[in-house]
């Protein structure tokens, strides 16, 4: 395996994946040529450039060669600068974002079932 150093050069974009797929492949020292496996170095290359986006499909699967979560490679592809900092106030906000959703959920649930209860009778 070969040695890389943990030196990025961070597009302006904010929400490419390949960033998030960039960090996770020097975290763990990996080659373009050994994370393409999946699909290719070419196409490992241009996923980091941002000229191509990946499928969710394909993320999971470049997720599962670095052995990160692919929710990781997508919260890294969020942060203008891959801090800890930063990273953990996107997990904050999705954290109740999700608990919102599931809130609401929860809501609409008790208000169908409060009124099927009511016709019911």
């Amino acid at each position: 395996m070969r040695k890389c150093r943990l030196v990025v050069a961070m597009k302006t974009i904010h929400s490419s994946p390949g960033k998030g797929i960039r960090l996770a492949r020097l975290a763990r020292n990996l080659s373009q040529e050994e994370l393409g496996e999946v699909s290719g170095r070419t196409y490992v290359s241009e996923l980091e450039r941002g000229t191509k986006a990946p499928t969710v499909s394909k993320m999971e699967q470049l997720a599962a060669v670095t052995k990160f979560h692919p929710l990781t490679l997508l919260t890294l592809s969020y942060c203008k600068t891959p801090t800890q900092k930063e990273a953990a106030a996107i997990l904050a906000r999705v954290s109740g974002e999700i608990s919102d959703i599931l809130g609401a959920l929860a809501e609409r649930e008790r208000e169908y079932l409060e009124a099927t209860k009511w016709s019911d009778s």
